[in-house]
């Protein structure tokens, strides 16, 4: 479940942004909130942007703020916060758009009032944490070599080499989980719709559950139009 996504030097957003979907402290409509106290957060069930037309809504394409022609070789952020299984995790990167080579990449997992780095790379500086929480010197290594084998190439995320081919890793190591965790979601879960494309595509219905949900509505729309005549 998402609470925020965090951007900057994105189209129109220069300075940083979020869209949160943490919900405030008034204690009416508590219905439409979802409270995760194993996150320690409450959450709105919907949050939409609006406004007139050509006012920014539709600013989701690959290139970065033209306020400033330094922002052309200046790394935008993109970070997402999420609730997957009960734990709070962060995830987020920077890239210089122009190029299209990602300069950071950081994720952290938060469990009530502590926050652990899972991961933190700079590639710029050839830098990383991948192994500090570890106790098993074996995996910490491991994992050091993984990172070391990228920590100049930003042309890849550490993420997703963590999810290539690694299965029989995660099945020897739970302690790994949030690194599948998070990139399921990503690869699974979050939806992205463009300005252009249809607010859905229907593949709700395909599944069995969606097919049987639908029929029952059908069923139920039928009995009560024949009843209305």
């Amino acid at each position: 479940m998402l609470i925020s996504f965090t951007v900057s030097n994105f189209r129109s957003f220069d300075k940083e942004e979020q869209f949160s979907m943490v919900a405030g402290k008034a204690r009416n409509f508590s219905e439409r909130t979802n409270r995760i106290s194993s996150a320690n957060v409450k959450l709105i069930k919907f949050k939409a942007v609006y406004g007139a037309n050509a006012s920014g809504k539709a600013n989701a394409a690959m290139d970065y703020c033209r306020v400033s022609d330094n922002n052309a070789e200046r790394p935008s952020t993109f970070a997402v916060e999420v609730v997957l299984n009960n734990i709070r995790y962060i995830y987020g990167f920077e890239a210089v758009l122009n190029s299209g080579l990602f300069t950071k990449e950081w994720m952290h997992e938060v469990r009530r009032q502590h926050c652990r780095t899972i991961f933190y790379r700079d590639v710029q500086k050839g830098t990383y944490d991948v192994a500090s929480y570890m106790e098993d010197s074996q995996l910490a290594d491991r994992l050091s070599f993984y990172a070391d084998d990228i920590k100049n190439d930003g042309s890849i995320l550490f993420l997703r080499v963590m999810n290539k081919n690694k299965d029989a890793l995660y099945d020897t190591y739970p302690i790994l989980a949030p690194y599948r965790t998070v990139y399921r979601w990503f690869r699974f879960k979050l939806s992205v719709n463009y300005p252009d494309e249809p607010i859905t595509q229907y593949t709700y219905f395909f599944d069995s559950e969606g097919s049987a949900a639908a029929e029952v509505y059908l069923r139920f729309k039928y009995v009560m139009n024949r009843q209305k005549s």
